[in-house]
């Protein structure tokens, strides 16, 4: 790594981590989380639906809250399993996948459901994921 002339290790090191946390804040803008359809009393449970602004495919995955960890923030107490992927279009919307999905899936009979959105492409396990789940806690949280 090239440090800036004058700058010690630690200086350099500090800047690095400014650098990611402005990074961080930046991701965390273009997420967007909403309920789709009817949200339930009971959130613990339910799909998320994770797409980019600018395309039509979504990923659901079904996520379930730890009970145990309670709401931290951090994100690891939300733990998700890829379902299915799909295709948005005029009569395939959000709340038709759901629906879909309810009838599909017996053992959520009353799901939340929220969709997942990002205005910008961004690493999608490393970083899409991880900042949704967090967002999520503390959307459920409030």
């Amino acid at each position: 790594m090239l440090r800036k002339k004058g700058h010690s290790p630690s200086e350099a090191f500090n800047e690095t981590v400014e650098t990611g946390k402005e990074l961080l804040e930046f991701f965390k803008e273009q997420i967007l989380i909403e309920p789709v359809g009817i949200s339930p009393i009971n959130s613990s449970e339910g799909y998320l639906f994770f797409y980019y602004f600018n395309s039509r495919d979504v990923n659901i995955y079904k996520y379930m809250l730890s009970p145990l960890k309670g709401f931290k923030e951090t994100g690891d107490e939300v733990k998700i399993f890829f379902v299915v992927k799909m295709r948005i279009t005029l009569g395939n919307t959000m709340e038709q996948i759901k629906k879909s999905l309810l009838q599909n899936n017996k053992e959520l009979p009353n799901p939340a459901a929220f969709s997942v959105g990002s205005r910008v492409k961004m690493p999608y396990r490393e970083t899409f994921i991880p900042l949704a789940k967090k967002l999520l806690v503390n959307k459920i949280a409030a």
